[in-house]
């Protein structure tokens, strides 16, 4: 069983219902964007990304549109050396290829990954769109199906208010 057949087998256990748009390989968030243009839902973009020498994971789910410098996300998260995991080790801990990491990739792992959703998304969205571990798909979510998707593969969720700092 394929990897996304194995994750539409779990949106059936958990009665999660969703759609899902077909198109050509969109290698940016950007492309995609273009894609799915017209349909309702957050075009997120999935930060897998550690604090230094690679202590605590975290999965950050935000608005493809939000920028946030390393800097603010050292404070925010109340880290040091926060950095963006190897493209190697995210296929070893989530078993994804970057450019479709996403939630998805949490039924592959046991590792200890915070996961954080973006206040500002949640808010201003019901719908979160992510690549079913394929960027030739874009799958549509309600946030509460998104939610007991993660709950369901062993994570709580955090849902943080990711801001830029202003300083003086």
């Amino acid at each position: 069983m394929s990897d996304r057949d194995k994750l539409f087998e779990i949106f059936d256990k958990l009665d999660i219902k969703y759609d899902m748009l077909e198109h050509p390989a969109a290698e940016s968030t950007e492309e995609a964007d273009r894609y799915i243009e017209g349909k309702e839902g957050a075009r997120t973009k999935n930060l897998f990304m550690a604090n230094r020498k690679d202590r605590q994971y975290y999965l950050i789910v935000m608005d493809d549109q939000k920028m946030i410098s390393m800097k603010d996300y050292n404070k925010l998260l109340d880290e040091k050396g926060m950095h963006f995991v190897e493209p190697e080790k995210i296929l070893k801990i989530l078993d994804q290829e970057v450019g479709i990491i996403s939630v998805f990739g949490l039924i592959n792992t046991n590792q200890d990954i915070k996961v954080i959703f973006d206040k500002d998304m949640i808010d201003e969205n019901e719908i979160m769109t992510f690549h079913p571990d394929d960027n030739t798909k874009t799958v549509f979510l309600k946030n509460e199906d998104v939610f007991k998707f993660v709950n369901a593969a062993g994570y709580d969720y955090q849902i943080f208010d990711f801001k830029p700092i202003k300083e003086f």
